[in-house]
């Protein structure tokens, strides 16, 4: 049998999309931070959130 062990997530990095989502309907943010983007990468940065209990 197969077990499946879920962490949860304290700190991650997400895309602005994601952190819009998340924020929307989350009340479980601590705080969060941006991270700009390095020169030559495809993207418009990264959002760096930190979850007062956890994300399963």
């Amino acid at each position: 049998m197969n077990k499946l062990i879920l962490r949860p997530v304290k700190t991650e990095q997400l895309t602005a999309v994601q952190f819009l989502r998340v924020s929307g309907k989350s009340h479980n943010i601590e705080k969060s931070r941006f991270i700009p983007p390095k020169l030559g990468d495809n993207d418009f940065g990264r959002f760096e959130v930190t979850y007062r209990n956890g994300r399963p």
